[in-house]
């Protein structure tokens, strides 16, 4: 789990930078200040994304949203707390990356400032 987590965090890190270097390029404005500017407010909207997908895949493994997919499609299969378990804990990755990019984010902002 820590190494996907770590692959996770390296590939947005790695990801960010393009993109200000290349808005920095593309408006023909200074680096430096384009990934002031732009790396953390990134960050934190990637980090807004991965918490609200993993919150949302945890939730949709949770007894109540599997009761009311069974009653509405009128599905056969019940629910499993193992099989729930086990996609928690796979959720959990995105959480964690998530909280880690908040981080980032702080104190990069905190640096930048």
């Amino acid at each position: 789990m820590l190494r996907k987590l770590v692959n996770m965090n390296t590939t947005f890190i790695l990801v960010n930078i393009l993109i200000s270097i290349l808005w920095a390029l593309l408006n023909s404005s200074d680096l430096v200040v384009s990934l002031k500017d732009k790396l953390s407010l990134l960050l934190l909207i990637e980090s807004a994304l991965m918490l609200l997908f993993g919150g949302l895949s945890t939730f949709s493994n949770t007894i109540f949203v599997n009761k009311v997919r069974e009653y509405i499609y009128r599905s056969k299969e019940k629910w499993n707390v193992e099989r729930s378990l086990e996609n928690i804990k796979k959720n959990d990755v995105y959480i964690l990356e998530g909280i880690l990019l908040i981080i980032e984010s702080f104190i990069l902002g905190y640096l930048f400032e």
